[in-house]
């Protein structure tokens, strides 16, 4: 087997040999088969999101999602730290799960993008110091990728606001459905009015 700039190539080769005894021969035979497919370093489709959760959350999802041949490996890291799956804190409390799925059967006669490898990492029980960015690297022979999604904390402060907006947005609502409502009745009723008038005269 050899790597050829941007193209696996893979030889067989089967050798038969000669043997003469007497008026006895045996022919030699020779194979070769080439087979030929693309290489590719890993190319990350589906980097992990930046998210943002209230402290004591029970669990965010990081997902990754890769491809490349030979088929890429996947490592989640954070702030520079390998983080290995079921992983507890220190008060032993399960910390990190990881589930990846590496495709097994990948010919090189597929097309690279084909060879997808998909990878999740689950955080739980939110708090202030899982707060960083968490990181996806993608790895085969021929390279390396990386991309990040940052866990942060929304403060209580957040959702006071968003209820703050809401509210007089919701009542600014119903007092125009309230109007509309009034003048379209006005208008109804003026109009039936007006045509008992017209044949009255």
């Amino acid at each position: 087997t050899g790597y050829f700039t941007n193209k696996l190539v893979t030889m067989y080769a089967s050798f038969n040999y000669v043997i003469r005894f007497g008026l006895l021969i045996l022919t030699s035979t020779f194979f070769l088969t080439v087979v030929q497919g693309q290489v590719h370093p890993p190319v990350i489709t589906k980097p992990p999101a930046n998210q943002a959760v209230k402290a004591s959350t029970p669990f965010v999802v990081f997902e990754c999602i890769t491809y490349g041949f030979p088929v890429a490996t996947i490592r989640w890291v954070r702030n520079g730290i390998t983080i290995f799956n079921n992983s507890r804190d220190d008060d032993g409390i399960l910390k990190y799960r990881i589930h990846s799925n590496i495709p097994t059967a990948c010919s090189i006669a597929f097309p690279p993008e084909r060879c997808v490898s998909l990878s999740d990492l689950t955080v739980f029980s939110i708090r202030q110091r899982d707060v960083g960015q968490y990181t996806c690297e993608a790895q085969n022979d021929f390279g390396v990728v990386s991309q990040s999604g940052r866990l942060s904390l929304k403060s209580e402060g957040d959702d006071n606001k968003t209820a703050e907006v809401a509210a007089p947005t919701g009542i600014a609502l119903l007092i125009i459905i309230l109007v509309c409502g009034t003048l379209g009745l006005m208008y109804y009723f003026y109009y039936k009015h007006a045509k008992y008038i017209i044949r009255e005269h």
